[in-house]
């Protein structure tokens, strides 16, 4: 349980400091996928901005707090989820930043 508590105070430091929401396809090591719009960092102390650097942040993740979105039936946007989803990254097989 320690684990736990320990990360989740680690993420509720990292959303402290300023993000950017950013879409992504998530794909689970089962298949499943999912849309998540999630927050990355922009200020702290290691900011990503490279794609390398990037990959680098979601591997060094042990959860990322990510809301799932689709797109609205009559295509004016995108329905956001008021619930956050916990994706714990060791179940995630790939990332897809989404240009939507």
């Amino acid at each position: 349980m320690s684990n736990l508590s320990s990360d989740y105070r680690n993420s509720s430091e990292q959303s402290t400091s300023q993000s950017e929401k950013t879409k992504v396809m998530i794909t689970y090591s089962d298949g499943s996928r999912f849309q998540y719009e999630i927050e990355v960092p922009t200020t702290h102390k290691f900011v990503p901005t490279t794609q390398t650097e990037l990959q680098y942040w979601y591997s060094s993740q042990k959860f990322i707090i990510g809301h799932e979105f689709s797109h609205s039936a009559h295509g004016m946007g995108t329905c956001v989820s008021d619930t956050p989803t916990y994706i714990n990254m060791a179940n995630v097989s790939q990332i897809r930043e989404l240009s939507v």
